[in-house]
């Protein structure tokens, strides 16, 4: 309003102020302000005597802008303004270093996700003024300039509504000699650095990879034999009961216990993963019908806590205490085999916390019951780290060098 009614000086300053906001803000938080940055700096550019002194406000900005790929944002925006105005070697130099400047992730004290929004802003902003050059700047990134057909984005996006590896297949086998071509894998490489947000891509190129050192049909068999392996475990521990979870078991303990079927289950951070992992280990140890007695009935679970006590079998303790989830409802025995697990990490004062959580909990015919019970590990396991501590505070009137109480 100011610049209309003449009021050019004040116009100016206007401009100039709304800038300096606008950069605060963006350097605050680019992802939501630099937008607002790059029109305010076009802004005070078009009320500027001349372009060196417009060219001197966006420098000053770009200076001041971190990290790099917020100011290779920017400067893809004064780059479009440098061509926009006839200076279209300028623009190639400045298009040039900001694609740099979009690769280059250095250290941001940005939470990741808003890092790699704002690569993918700077490297779409990068690519899209890097289209309308004719030519575009030597050395630019695959990214800025590999060509991605509407072919390319069918078939990526055929595969990621695919929920399944049959279904993946089945989109890939559709369109099996574009996904080979070297055309479709350097337009993955394009889209995996516009979109670092986006698996697809990446899975894609991963697969790919699998492909260029076998055989198509060999790398598809191995994925098929995965899913199988896969839906197997999501059945069994999907199973409504535990009497039906045994029954599984028990019909296809040769297919679960495999050696790939187990690495999968192994490798899902996962609490029901870990627990069926853990009866897979208990039952190779003690049976199915007394395994799945200890994970279903909470005395069972108790009566072999104090068992593998009292052998000194913390193997097997592990593993029970695992896969017995319901030996919660014996918080005293729960919290005994805890700590015992914790001084065979080494983690004693965690170990001396949940002793002290026992005592405030358990009676003193509990608490003599256990210090034998401690007493006779010692003699199993002399090297287990802090356990007389231990034994002392759950029963501190013991005479830790003495004979255990009859």
């Amino acid at each position: 309003q100011q610049s209309d009614t003449g009021d050019r000086d004040g116009a100016l300053a206007s401009i100039t102020e709304a800038v300096q906001i606008s950069r605060r803000l963006a350097q605050a938080n680019p992802a939501a302000y630099l937008p607002d940055l790059a029109t305010s700096l076009n802004n005070l550019a078009d009320r500027l005597d001349d372009e060196d002194q417009a060219g001197t406000a966006w420098a000053t900005t770009l200076d001041q802008m971190r990290p790099p790929p917020a100011r290779a944002d920017l400067r893809a925006a004064w780059a479009r303004r440098l061509a926009t105005h006839g200076r279209g070697q300028e623009a190639r130099e400045q298009l040039s270093q900001a694609a740099a400047e979009a690769d280059d992730l250095g250290d941001s004290d940005l939470a990741e996700r808003t890092a790699l929004v704002l690569v993918m802003r700077a490297r779409q902003a990068v690519r899209e003024f890097a289209s309308r050059l004719d030519p575009p700047p030597g050395g630019l990134p695959i990214w800025a300039t590999a060509p991605i057909s509407d072919l390319d984005i069918n078939l990526v996006n055929a595969y990621a509504n695919a929920d399944y590896w049959p279904a993946q297949r089945a989109a890939i086998d559709a369109e099996r000699v574009r996904f080979t071509s070297p055309e479709f894998q350097t337009a993955l490489q394009a889209l995996a650095g516009l979109y670092p947000l986006n698996p697809i891509p990446h899975q894609l190129l991963a697969l790919l990879a699998e492909i260029n050192q076998s055989e198509i049909d060999t790398v598809f068999a191995s994925h098929q034999d995965d899913h199988d392996r896969r839906s197997l475990l999501n059945s069994w521990i999907g199973t409504t009961n535990w009497s039906d979870s045994l029954t599984f078991l028990r019909e296809n303990l040769a297919a679960l216990t495999e050696e790939p079927t187990v690495a999968i289950l192994a490798a899902t951070d996962d609490d029901n993963a870990r627990q069926h992992l853990a009866i897979l280990r208990l039952v190779s140890m003690i049976g199915d019908n007394p395994a799945y007695d200890v994970v279903t009935d909470p005395s069972s679970a108790e009566e072999i806590v104090f068992e593998v006590i009292e052998s000194g079998n913390l193997a097997l303790l592990s593993v029970a205490f695992t896969a017995a989830t319901c030996l919660a409802d014996r918080p005293v025995t729960w919290r005994l085999a805890t700590v015992i697990l914790l001084l065979a990490q080494s983690e004693s004062d965690r170990a001396t916390e949940f002793t002290n959580q026992l005592v405030a909990d358990a009676s003193p015919l509990q608490r003599q019951a256990h210090t034998i019970r401690l007493r006779t590990l010692r003699s199993l396991a002399p090297d287990l780290p802090g356990l007389d501590d231990i034994i002392a505070l759950i029963d501190p009137t013991a005479n830790s060098d003495g004979p255990a109480p009859s």
